[in-house]
């Protein structure tokens, strides 16, 4: 009976965070509608963005995914039957595969974003860039990468801005002068 609960507490946590994922992110989709152009829009909804990445794959759904079914293949086969043993060794095998796949695609995508996920969460949120050297080093790699892209990529929007700017002033002053040139051959005639 004591299994049903621990169960039971880990569909109700699994669920309350998949309606609030689902509230929270309806929510995010109506908002790109209605403000979508509006120019701090992304930048405004970071955070629900970071929440609702969190809800789903920082691990609290993943985890209790992956613990309702473990625990349902305890509680319905019994602990210690080969068939429990198997089907056990099967999720955490789905499980893992899942978590390196992300954990490639985050490293090669987004390698900041990790930089940015507190140290002891990163463990969870990103074990491969933790965990194991080779990671370490690609994170590091990675982040440096980004980083100097995204510098430049500031530096070409700054360089654009200037030469815009450069030309409506001179735009400006050429619209003036030949405003005062007009104005002075009007007074002439």
């Amino acid at each position: 009976m004591e299994d049903y609960r621990y169960f039971g507490a880990i569909l109700a946590v699994f669920i309350c965070c998949n309606i609030f994922l689902t509230l929270w992110s309806s929510l995010l989709w109506l908002s790109a509608v209605v403000y979508g152009s509006h120019k701090d829009f992304v930048y405004s909804a970071r955070k629900l963005i970071g929440f609702c990445s969190g809800l789903l794959g920082l691990g609290i759904t993943v985890i209790c995914i992956t613990a309702g079914c473990i625990s349902a293949i305890q509680i319905n086969l019994g602990m210690g039957n080969p068939e429990s043993i198997v089907l056990t060794v099967f999720v955490i095998i789905l499980q893992m595969t899942g978590v390196h796949y992300f954990n490639h695609m985050d490293l090669a995508v987004a390698p900041l974003a990790i930089c940015q996920v507190p140290e002891l969460l990163r463990v969870f949120y990103c074990p491969t860039a933790v965990l194991t050297a080779k990671g370490r080093e690609k994170l590091k790699m990675s982040s440096i990468e980004q980083g100097n892209n995204l510098r430049a990529k500031v530096n070409a929007e700054r360089e654009k801005l200037k030469d815009d700017k450069d030309l409506i002033n001179s735009d400006i002053s050429l619209l003036l002068r030949n405003h005062s040139r007009n104005k002075s051959g009007k007074r002439k005639s």
